[in-house]
């Protein structure tokens, strides 16, 4: 019963969220696919859940059938994303061009941006609205735990643990705790004993 319920769920969410998908899907206009996202990150509660994570299926280069949660107020930038199995984004997210693995969990607030570089700043007598970024894919490790608005700019490593508010700009490895702004390396998860602020790197 359980898995036909899931099925079942699954399956209306897909099939609400095609008429919005479409406009994108015979356009590929990205403008597009970022506004049909706003408009359907505005419903509420499991069935908006359902309804967000069947037009990503739809749209997403990737999508799971088997996400956890994409919850109120968040959304994609990027279709070329990809989200695996067992994940939670949480309320008020916005993600750019980002693979998130299996089992990530993002917490509320959370911005994971396309890379450090996707605006540019270096001509002086250019608008900065008018200068041209490069997008780069960021992606977030397998059982990766993000702390509530934090930013992401660069690639986490598998089951990270990010603490809440932290800014995280340079990659990091496997299995560690990072936090602060900029944010650094507070311990491994294969080790009990705390990095020293001496010799704790900025990641």
């Amino acid at each position: 019963m359980k898995k036909f319920l899931k099925w079942l769920f699954n399956t209306l969410g897909l099939l609400i969220a095609i008429p919005f998908a479409l406009p994108y899907l015979i356009t590929r206009s990205t403008l597009l696919f970022v506004s049909f996202g706003e408009i359907l990150s505005l419903l509420p509660d499991l069935a908006g859940s359902q309804i967000r994570i069947g037009y990503y299926r739809l749209t997403l280069r990737k999508c799971s059938k088997d996400v956890s949660m994409i919850c109120f107020g968040s959304f994609f930038t990027k279709p070329d994303s990809e989200i695996g199995k067992g994940v939670l984004i949480s309320a008020h997210c916005t993600l750019g061009m980002v693979t998130l693995c299996d089992n990530v969990a993002i917490g509320s607030g959370t911005h994971i941006l396309s890379g450090k570089h996707q605006h540019g700043f270096s001509e002086i007598d250019v608008p900065i609205l008018e200068q041209k970024g490069r997008y780069e894919r960021v992606v977030v490790g397998q059982n990766t735990w993000i702390g509530n608005n934090s930013v992401i700019m660069a690639n986490l490593g598998k089951q990270n643990v990010v603490g809440a508010g932290s800014i995280v700009t340079k990659d990091t490895g496997d299995y560690l705790i990072v936090a602060g702004n900029p944010a650094r390396v507070i311990r491994s998860l294969l080790d009990p004993q705390p990095v020293s602020p001496q010799n704790s790197q900025v990641v």
